[in-house]
């Protein structure tokens, strides 16, 4: 269909619903209980994936390189960080915000603030991305105890 928009994305926020429009750079805001388009709001390039975090709307902009942010009280984009690679995905961990992408570039941390409507980008040190993503070979996770074929426990 030509000229269709591509929608990715549903992420419920604000008593709305947020729709990612991949091929026209937007995010549409969407009354689900008047089943009624609020606003459409242009983001970045390929908005992927939407994230409700610290009072606002976080876009992870695919073919932008690019986080956006949108203050649901304003509709508006307040802030836009350029990010590492091709962001495919965010999570939010209180004050932060990790874009993951899908060039295994190392993605920046981005400080998410409520007060001024902005973003800042922190480098991770090496400690503080260790305890966000645990290296595979520090040994394996163990739910407890574990039967052997003879019914004893390791």
């Amino acid at each position: 269909m030509l000229g269709a928009v591509i929608q990715i994305a549903l992420t419920y926020a604000v008593g709305s619903l947020w729709v990612t429009n991949v091929n026209d750079g937007t995010v549409s805001r969407v009354d689900p209980v008047a089943a009624r388009l609020v606003v459409t709001i242009r983001v970045g390039q390929g908005p992927i994936t939407a994230l409700a975090a610290r009072n606002a709307i976080w876009v992870a902009n695919y073919l932008g390189g690019s986080v956006s942010r949108i203050d649901p009280a304003s509709n508006e984009v307040t802030a836009i960080v350029a990010v590492a690679g091709k962001p495919v995905g965010l999570t939010a961990v209180g004050a932060l915000l990790r874009a993951f992408n899908q060039t295994g570039q190392r993605v920046p941390m981005i400080r998410a603030s409520r007060s001024n409507n902005g973003a800042t980008i922190r480098q991770p040190s090496v400690s503080s991305s260790s305890r966000a993503a645990p290296s595979p070979r520090r040994g394996r996770v163990s739910g407890g105890s574990r039967r052997t074929r003879r019914g004893t426990s390791r």
